[in-house]
C-alpha cells in the first residue's frame, strides 16, 4: 500500500506544474460534487462541487494556473483568491499521495 508523504510544495510555487490523479485514485463526478475512492486504502472521500471541480480538471495538461484562470473566469473572482484555496487543496490532496505532479 502507497503511504501519502509530505509533498514538496515546491510543486506548486511557480503555478507551471501540471498534476494527474495517481494510478490508484478513481474519481467520479454527480449532480453536486463527486467522489475518491482510494484502490489502496479502500477509502471513499465525498468532494463538495468546488473540490470536484479542480480534482475533474487534474488531466495532467492543465497547469496549476491553468486551472486557477479558469475557476476564477467561471466563478468570477479574484484570481488571488482562487489561488489560496485551490494551492491549499492541492498540497493536501498532494500529502494524501491522490496526485502526482509533472
Amino acid at each position: 500500500m502507497k503511504k501519502p508523504v509530505e509533498s514538496d510544495t515546491r510543486l506548486l510555487d511557480d503555478g507551471r506544474n501540471a498534476f494527474a490523479l495517481a494510478a490508484h485514485i478513481l474519481f467520479a463526478s454527480f449532480g453536486e460534487g463527486g467522489v475518491v475512492f482510494n484502490l489502496d486504502t479502500r477509502e471513499s472521500h465525498r468532494l463538495n462541487p468546488t473540490a470536484a471541480r479542480v480534482v475533474g480538471l487534474l488531466t495532467g495538461r492543465r497547469t496549476v494556473g491553468n486551472i486557477i484562470d479558469l475557476l476564477s473566469r467561471e466563478n468570477r473572482m479574484n484570481a488571488d483568491e482562487v489561488k489560496t484555496d485551490v494551492e491549499k487543496f492541492l498540497k493536501d490532496i498532494l500529502d494524501r499521495g491522490w496526485i502526482d505532479g509533472r
